[in-house]
């Protein structure tokens, strides 16, 4: 794992520079068969802002009595100011009011140390997808599997598209992690999207009770898209941008990871992966001295390789081992509870087919296997 250790190093000296700045690594398209070892892997990262005051939980099975899932984060001067049934956002029992409008945002969110286990998936938008449809797919994540939030995967340069994505996740009740694509041919449509994030975040008045935060880059330093020290200024920059906005941009160290077990040279099966898994997260939180969240924004395994193949003889690539995979994923929830500030959360990858052909939970919106995951235990 030389390489999952160097990433590391350099991700500890970026989030020196600057606590906005987190580690996002994955192995995944490119790199995935340049390395080895025994986990997934870990080779890219990016800059991350949080909107709001904390991240957020949410119960899977309604409110827990022994526990604070529920309850909104208590920083303003209005606690419980919220006129809902009760709860913080996204989470199960909390209804989303028709405007978030005179609720203050540090009474909107739920407390990011609830956080752990499943979180929701990661969502291609390369194709564009209206709001409707848009609305539609995050309801059913949110209505069937519990989902919280939606992470953003790829980009869609359609002028207001982040705008677009704010109506359909706040209807849906569920959170945004927001991506600032850059793609691997180079070029500067990357500022377009931020940008229009900007300007979502901007006039858009329900952004700041939907986007969780804003991360700038996926593997952009591995990809050469971005020097170290340009993506730490860019970084600065949208903070200094968005500081007078109604929400509050607060830099909460976190730490972001893709965890692709099927590329490691000892795949098997997707329910064999356990080790990968837990060895990458302990790794990353070793390296972040065990005080930064840590978050899996792309976690999965493919149910067929037409887009990838494995670096493994063994590796199985089926619709049987990937949902031997989400189904361990869901026993590790214990596990995943013990990590640091709160525990390790993780993002389904991805949510349909159409948007990587194998790699999703749904085809054509449809379930590939009975899916269940917690997002407490």
């Amino acid at each position: 794992m030389v390489l999952l250790k160097t990433t590391f190093a350099l991700l500890s000296v970026l989030a020196t520079l600057s606590p906005a700045v987190d580690a996002r690594s994955s192995l995944t398209r490119r790199r995935c068969r340049a390395t080895t070892g025994s986990g997934g892997g870990a080779d890219g990262n990016g800059g991350v802002i949080n909107v709001g005051d904390k991240p957020t939980s949410t119960p899977d099975d309604g409110p827990d009595p022994t526990s604070t899932d529920d309850k909104p984060a208590q920083t303003g001067s209005n606690p419980g100011k919220p006129s809902t049934s009760g709860g913080c956002f996204p989470s199960a029992n909390f209804n989303t009011p028709d405007s978030p409008k005179g609720i203050s945002v540090d009474d909107w969110w739920c407390s990011r140390t609830s956080e752990y286990a499943f979180m929701g998936f990661s969502f291609a938008v390369d194709a564009c997808p209206s709001t409707s449809s848009m609305t539609n797919s995050f309801k059913q994540m949110k209505n069937d599997y519990n989902a919280r939030y939606v992470r953003l995967y790829g980009a869609c340069d359609r002028n207001g598209f982040t705008s677009d994505v704010v109506d359909a996740a706040y209807e849906a009740g569920v959170g945004i992690y927001a991506l600032v694509w850059f793609g691997f041919t180079g070029g500067n449509k990357w500022k377009d999207r931020l940008e229009d994030i900007v300007s979502a975040v901007q006039s858009n008045s329900k952004a700041p009770y939907v986007i969780r935060n804003i991360a700038i880059g996926s593997e952009a330093l591995f990809d050469n898209a971005i020097s170290a020290s340009n993506l730490v200024s860019q970084v600065n920059q949208l903070k200094d941008r968005l500081g007078d906005a109604q929400n509050v941009l607060n830099a909460v160290d976190n730490v972001q990871l893709n965890i692709l077990p099927f590329f490691s040279g000892q795949a098997t099966t997707g329910g064999n992966a356990r080790g990968n898994v837990m060895g990458d997260l302990n790794r990353m939180a070793d390296a972040t001295g065990n005080k930064k969240k840590v978050v899996t924004t792309q976690c999965g395994w493919p149910s067929n390789d037409k887009v990838w193949k494995a670096n493994s003889r063994s590796a199985v690539a089926s619709v049987s081992s990937e949902k031997a995979f989400y189904d361990l994923l869901d026993d590790m929830c214990p596990d995943m509870k013990d990590g640091p500030d709160g525990g390790f959360g993780w993002f389904a990858h991805i949510w349909d087919d159409n948007g990587l052909p194998g790699w999703g939970i749904t085809s054509g919106g449809n379930p590939k296997f009975d899916f269940k995951a917690r997002t407490k235990c």
